[in-house]
C-alpha cells in the first residue's frame, strides 16, 4: 500500500511535519496499512487527492492552503486507531463467517444453514466501512478528535507503542513491520497485529521469521530487544511491555514518572527486568521534585508538635534545605531527567521474569 504513503508525503508539509510522518510511515505495521487506506478514502480532501494523476494531483494541491492539507494528513494518522479491522474479511460472505466466529457462540455446524452474505451486509449496515484487500475495515463510530491543529508539530506524539518489528520470511525477504501491543490475546484471538503479520508473511508462527529490525519505544530496552534468540518470547515481552505503559498502573497517579524512576535506579536495561520491576512499583518510594520544601514541612511539623507554643513554628525553619537534607539522608537519588526523587523500599521484590542481580548501587533483594 505504498500509494497511500506516497500521497502523505508529497503534500505540503514543514520539515518536523514531514520528520514525524516519514518515520511513522516507515514502519507502519500491516494492520496500521489497511487503517491508513480507509481513512485517507474517508477523508474527502484526501481520497480525492489519492484519485488524481500526479499532474492533476499537483494542481489541485496549489489550489488549497498548504496548511489545510498538513493539518488533514497528519490528523489522518493520529486517528487509525479509531479504525476497526476485521480480517480475514475481504467479502460479504467472509465478513458474516467471522462475525459468526469472533462474536457469536454459534456452533460451525449452524453456518451451514445461515446466510452468511446477509450477515456481512447486516454488519456493513450497522458498522459502515469498507472492503480492503482480505479485510473489512470500519469507520469511527463519532468523527475522530481533530488533535493536531498545525501549531505545535514539536508536540506531535512519538509513539503509541512498545516494540515495532520487522519480520521477514522466505516468501516475503524484504519484510513487514509488526506494531505491539497486540490485544488480540485479551480479547479471543480475534486476528490482530501478529496474524495480520503472519498473513503478510505467508507463515503461520513467529518461529518461520527472521527479525530484521526491532525498536524500542524505551530507548535503553533497544538493545534488549534486538537480543532475544527467541522470536515468540520477545512477542509476548513486548505485548506486557506495551500494555504496562498503556494502562498506567489503572491510571495511578504518576505512574510512568515513578516507572522511568525506578528503572534508571536499577539500571534496567533488558524488557523482562522492565516487567518485573512493572510489578514491584511498591517496593519504591518516590517525591516529586519540587516537593522539597513540602517534604521538610512535613517532618518538621512533626518535631515541632508541642501545643500552643507561639515562638516555636515551621516558619523559623529552611524548609527546602531541610527537605533536600532528609531526602538524600534517606536514600532518595533525584533522576536523570530531575523530576523525581526515587528509592527502593523494604518490601520484597518478587521475581518472575528475571533472576537477582547485585550491582553496585543497586538495591533489589
Amino acid at each position: 500500500m505504498n500509494d497511500e504513503k506516497e500521497l502523505l508525503l508529497s503534500l505540503p508539509l514543514n520539515s518536523k511535519e514531514r520528520e514525524w510522518m516519514k518515520e511513522r510511515l516507515r514502519t507502519l505495521s500491516v494492520r496500521k496499512e489497511y487503517q491508513l487506506a480507509a481513512a485517507i478514502w474517508r477523508s474527502d480532501r484526501l481520497s480525492g487527492l489519492a484519485s488524481q494523476g500526479s499532474a492533476e494531483r499537483m494542481a489541485s494541491v496549489l489550489r488549497q492552503k498548504p496548511e489545510d492539507l498538513a493539518r488533514e494528513a497528519v490528523n489522518c494518522l493520529l486517528s487509525l486507531e479509531e479504525y476497526g479491522v476485521l480480517c480475514p474479511a475481504g467479502s460479504y460472505e467472509s465478513l458474516g463467517r467471522f462475525y459468526l466466529k469472533y462474536y457469536t457462540d454459534i456452533p460451525p455446524e449452524a453456518w451451514l444453514f445461515m446466510d452468511l452474505e446477509q450477515i456481512g451486509e447486516n454488519y456493513e449496515s450497522c458498522h459502515p466501512g469498507l472492503f480492503i484487500g482480505g479485510c473489512y475495515v470500519s469507520y469511527p463510530r463519532q468523527e475522530p478528535e481533530r488533535l493536531y491543529r498545525g501549531t505545535n508539530p514539536e508536540s506531535l506524539p512519538r509513539g503509541d507503542w512498545s516494540l515495532r518489528l520487522r519480520l521477514a520470511s522466505p516468501a516475503n525477504p524484504e519484510g513487514v513491520w509488526l506494531r505491539l501491543p497486540d490485544y488480540s490475546p485479551l480479547n479471543g484471538w480475534m486476528p490482530g497485529e501478529v496474524e495480520m503479520a503472519l498473513q503478510a508473511l505467508s507463515v503461520d508462527s513467529p518461529r518461520d521469521c527472521t527479525l530484521l529490525e526491532a525498536r524500542c519505544i524505551i530507548p535503553e530496552l533497544q538493545e534488549s530487544a534486538e537480543q532475544y534468540e527467541d522470536l515468540e518470547q520477545l512477542i509476548r515481552d513486548g505485548n506486557d511491555l506495551g500494555y504496562v505503559l498503556d494502562e498506567q498502573g489503572q491510571g495511578q497517579p504518576h505512574f510512568l514518572e515513578k516507572y522511568f524512576a525506578a528503572m534508571e535506579l536499577e539500571r534496567c536495561d533488558t524488557i523482562a527486568m522492565a516487567l518485573d520491576i512493572a510489578q514491584n512499583l511498591n517496593c519504591y518510594d518516590m517525591v516529586l521534585a519540587g516537593q522539597e520544601k513540602e517534604y521538610g514541612l512535613k517532618r518538621m511539623e512533626k518535631l515541632m508538635n508541642q501545643p500552643a507554643d507561639p515562638v516555636l513554628t515551621p516558619a523559623c525553619a529552611h524548609l527546602e534545605e531541610y527537605g533536600l537534607y532528609l531526602l538524600e539522608r534517606e536514600g532518595y537519588v533525584l533522576n536523570a531527567e530531575g523530576t523525581a526523587y526515587i528509592r527502593r523500599n523494604s518490601q520484597e521484590f518478587h521475581f518472575e521474569h528475571t533472576a537477582p542481580r547485585a550491582e553496585p548501587g543497586v538495591t533489589m533483594n
